[in-house]
């Protein structure tokens, strides 16, 4: 859910969406740089209006000391009704920045940015409209300028943010030039472990472009808030961009794309008049164990007075599980901290904040074209509150107000002791426990519940014990063998309500938010393959070249190969897998190749086959032409029926995908199951990558007969005490102590217990 703030300006004051009256008539306060003087007074009386038309290409470069680095080709196109300045050699040009953001676990992150290119010639280009040109020192209305992205990565021409105000388009020039040596310096540089595919299983990826000049500032145009553009990126196993994932989108920085990808996120655009232009966002998340996770987010496009401080409601009772600030790295000289910000408890509120600027000017305090994180982890159910956003550098008003999801007041903690197990054995009754701490509520009495939610719709109630205050416990073991059902709980309280969990509140809980378990003895696993060895996989087909392969993926090509395995093996089977003699003309050419696995069991009702897969069709003359096609047999391969077809488009431009299946849906249970992959090149000069890793099959296996029936007491032997228990039984009909089932507990049952004394095997 997105939302716009705006301050309406009223003669020398403004008013915030919420109420606030703040004070303009001073002007911005200019960053560290600002004792020079600047004169961008825009041509022609009319204004300039400056956009990011295109990320037009991409540039990796060599890691380096744990770090990733990247560079974006940048188009620019001047919207306004005036040239736009592009001076050479002064400060009346643009500068341009980069940043790197990921999408993961819910959470959207900075976890890259680079220095600033420094415009010095524009060009008249038609990218995007009727070009009126100029000489070069400008760029024309409806012209646009292109720089590659090698030329925005080139490190010489790279100048710092801190000296830049983002507010005025200020900024000394030359801009300072500290040493610098390696291949990420001073370039957008990422730390590795936050691209490699390995570990940010399905994280989503973006890139950013933004233009900051004198002459379209918020301080002199007030339409600088379109003055940045992002890009969604596919990433390779490696860690390198792989290829673009969709269009450039125009005018919005990266965090617009947020609530695109969850709709479940409140995203707040607040534009200050004269100022700036700040973004904020949050996501709550029911963690399903009784907690919450608040997930804010601070993006800050221009504002050069920065934000320093974030304040939320808080009640003192509420139980804090997790606390986290999260912030990208400052880095090859860039004078700004990166400290993180620390979290204190003043009252009624909950306080995050860098340092402040009397104490520390240079901290790290949210700057122009920086995002920053806090998460919260509460027992505390989500209310609507107002969130403070305090302003870091002293000026005419001193903070920001968001309405937003917050942490409400906490009435009980829970905790449940011996977890929740998602595979329960229909042979071995499982205690459920709850623990419950009053907070503001006090619970009654013996009124723990659990619920059972079956597969018909049923609904079974079951009484909890309260062994000690607050400690609430309940035996179960009715389930079925390879029965589905999801749980959950509650308690009442004394004055009559009755709050439930997971979720903390008084209604029940949805479906999909309950607990999930099968009636199962256990999960196994019949086959697991990471290609580390040959376990008998077969290749066939008419391709003239480029078929199936096993071995280490190769380092030295990109066109659309895979350079790195998904889990970090040394191995996976792919096409050609060859530098073909330095050329990399290594794809599958004139026709199909198969791999084809071994049979294998796949007899278990339950088994699931799962696999990570890659394809890259998005190379050549006729890209988008060739899928890649994964079929299943349940007769040693004497049939085949499809199990998934993968592109021409979808998920083939490259990236490994981890796929899961339950066998049964689509082919019979049997012991000679086989999957094979087929990559094909049918098209007219399309390039043609695929690659196949970590093919498993698991199952859950149900026994409803005790392993060891005698042992009657679950000591994991048959002893004298199980002896007891026959001999008390004695006579009964359809007891446990029935050893044989033949509906009497008698001497048969003495003699099966004999037998099997000792130790359970």
């Amino acid at each position: 859910m997105r939302s716009s703030f705006a301050f309406l300006a009223a003669g020398s004051l403004a008013i915030t969406a919420l109420g606030r009256l703040v004070d303009f008539d001073s002007a911005p306060e200019a960053n560290m740089a600002s004792g020079g003087t600047l004169t961008a007074e825009p041509l022609g009386g009319g204004n300039p209006d400056v956009v990011v038309w295109d990320l037009q290409s991409y540039q990796n470069y060599t890691p380096s000391g744990g770090y990733h680095a990247y560079a974006l080709g940048t188009t620019s196109c001047n919207q306004g009704n005036v040239p736009l300045l592009w001076q050479a050699n002064t400060n009346l040009h643009p500068v341009i920045g980069q940043n790197m953001y990921r999408w993961k676990n819910g959470r959207f992150e900075q976890i890259g940015m680079g220095w600033l290119k420094h415009g010095f010639y524009a060009l008249s280009l038609s990218d995007c409209g009727p070009c009126q040109g100029t000489d070069g020192t400008t760029l024309g209305i409806n012209c646009s300028d292109p720089y590659t992205a090698s030329r925005n990565g080139s490190q010489g021409g790279l100048g710092p943010k801190y000296q830049v105000n983002a507010t005025t388009g200020f900024f000394p020039y030359p801009p300072a030039n500290p040493s610098y040596s390696g291949s990420t310096a001073r370039r957008c540089r990422v730390p590795s472990s936050d691209v490699i595919a390995s570990e940010n299983p399905g994280a989503v990826y973006f890139m950013e472009g933004q233009y900051v000049c004198p002459d379209d500032s918020p301080d002199d145009t007030g339409d600088a808030s379109n003055n940045s553009s992002h890009r969604r990126l596919n990433m390779a196993a490696s860690g390198s961009i792989s290829s673009f994932d969709g269009p450039t989108i125009q005018e919005l920085p990266a965090i617009a794309s947020w609530d695109d990808l969850d709709p479940e996120v409140d995203l707040q655009e607040i534009e200050i008049p004269g100022e700036g232009t700040v973004w904020f966002g949050s996501r709550v998340f029911d963690e399903g164990d009784g907690t919450f996770r608040y997930e804010y987010a601070i993006f800050n496009l221009n504002f050069d007075r920065s934000i320093g401080a974030m304040r939320l409601p808080w009640n003192a009772a509420n139980p804090l599980s997790n606390t986290r600030h999260f912030a990208p790295e400052w880095h090859s000289g860039e004078m700004f901290t990166n400290e993180g910000w620390t979290m204190s408890l003043e009252g009624s509120e909950m306080v995050w904040s860098s340092d402040s600027y009397d104490t520390n000017n240079m901290a790290n305090a949210v700057r122009w074209a920086n995002l920053q994180n806090i998460t919260i982890v509460t027992s505390a159910p989500p209310t609507q509150g107002t969130i403070t956003l305090d302003v870091f550098k002293p000026g005419p008003f001193d903070a920001l107000f968001v309405d937003t999801n917050v942490p409400g007041n906490a009435t009980v903690g829970v905790s449940f002791p011996n977890g929740t197990p998602d595979v329960i054995d229909p042979a071995t009754p499982v205690e459920f426990a709850m623990d419950i701490e009053p907070i503001s509520i006090n619970p009654a009495p013996n009124s723990g519940m659990l619920y059972v939610n079956r597969s018909s719709g049923q609904t079974d109630v079951y009484p909890m014990v309260e062994q000690s205050p607050n400690e609430h416990r309940v035996t179960f073991s009715d389930i079925e063998c390879l029965e589905e059902i999801r749980y959950y709980f509650s308690i009442d309280t004394t004055s009559g309500d009755k709050i439930y969990f997971p979720g903390g509140s008084d209604g029940v809980p949805g479906v999909n938010s309950m607990f999930p378990a099968i009636g199962a003895f256990e999960n196994v696993t019949t086959f697991d393959d990471g290609f580390e060895s040959d376990l008998g996989w077969s290749v066939s087909g008419n391709a003239t070249d480029g078929g199936w392969t096993r071995g280490a993926p190769i380092q030295d090509c990109d066109r659309g190969n895979p350079t790195a395995t998904p889990d970090g093996s040394a191995s996976a089977y792919l096409t050609d897998n060859s530098n073909n003699g330095g050329d990399c003309n290594s794809d599958v050419d004139g026709g199909l190749t198969i791999l084809t696995s071994p049979a294998l069991d796949a007899s278990n009702p339950e088994s699931i086959i799962s696999y990570s897969r890659w394809l890259d069709n998005s190379f050549g003359a006729s890209p988008g032409e060739d899928p890649m096609t994964i079929e299943v047999s349940s007769d040693d391969g004497a049939n085949w029926t499809l199990l998934e077809l993968v592109g021409p488009v979808a998920e083939a431009d490259g990236g490994w995908y981890d796929k899961s299946f339950r066998i049964g849906d689509f082919v019979e249970n049997t012991d000679t199951f086989r999957i094979r992959f087929i990559a094909e090149d049918t098209g007219n000069g399309s390039v043609v990558e695929a690659g196949v890793d970590a093919v498993v099959i698991t199952g859950s296996v149900c026994d409803d007969t005790p392993a060891c029936p005698a042992d009657l007491d679950g000591s994991g032997s048959v002893d004298f005490n199980d002896l007891v228990i026959v001999l008390a039984g004695w006579g009964c009909s359809s007891c446990p102590e029935d050893i044989n089932g033949d509906g009497i507990t008698d001497f048969n049952d003495l003699v099966n217990l004999l037998s099997a004394y000792g130790p359970c095997e």
